[in-house]
């Protein structure tokens, strides 16, 4: 079973997960990368099934970087 690694990127700058997800490629080709625009669709994603039934070792990083709250505070 090959271990990989899985990334979460979220941001709400399509470009910044371009970015990221380019960086992340150029010094792991195998790794698993997701990207979200909105925090709630990232957390519902960790919630979900296919996170938490993944067969192989995950390490999730959590790049994070909201520009603007969905939520006024």
């Amino acid at each position: 079973m090959k271990n990989y690694f899985q990334f979460l990127i979220v941001d709400d700058d399509n470009t910044n997960n371009l970015i990221c997800k380019f960086t992340i490629k150029r010094f792991d080709k195998d790794a698993v990368i997701i990207t979200y625009n909105k925090p709630e669709d990232a957390l519902e994603f960790l919630k979900s099934d296919k996170f938490t039934s993944s067969n192989s070792l995950t390490i999730l990083l959590s790049l994070i970087h909201i520009s603007e709250p969905t939520r006024p505070y």
